[in-house]
């Protein structure tokens, strides 16, 4: 999360983001077969969750994504703007070991890549 925020504090101030120190972009859920364990399963960046918002050297950073493998819906609005350097999709989140089923993107000019049509894709202007 701290790539994905461009906040290298992030980590200290969230250490458990599904229990204790809960951060509101993201939601988990319990397993079905053992109610002990949490998993990330949505994930939503923008300006209403973010504090601070997202900065210019936030990034999509394959490596952190991967730590969410049980991601099935991630939301970025108004995350990466025109006047930065482009940022790049993760084809990692499109391999077959990848449980994303839906993406939306809103106000990303800076964000490029592919997207599989195997995905729901909301994408707003």
């Amino acid at each position: 999360m701290a790539e994905l925020l461009g906040d290298p504090a992030w980590s200290q101030l969230h250490p458990w983001p599904c229990t204790n120190t809960s951060w509101s972009g993201l939601q988990c859920e319990l397993v079905s077969d053992d109610a002990r364990v949490l998993r990330a399963t949505r994930l939503h960046l923008g300006p209403d969750v973010a504090t601070p918002p997202f900065r210019p050297e936030a990034r999509l950073d394959p490596t952190s994504l991967r730590g969410l493998p049980h991601l099935r819906t991630l939301s970025i609005f108004c995350c990466f703007g025109a006047t930065q350097a482009p940022v790049e999709l993760p084809p990692v989140l499109f391999t077959s070991s990848s449980s994303l089923e839906q993406i939306v993107l809103k106000s990303n000019p800076g964000l490029i890549g592919p997207i599989p049509a195997t995905l729901v894709l909301i994408l707003e202007a």
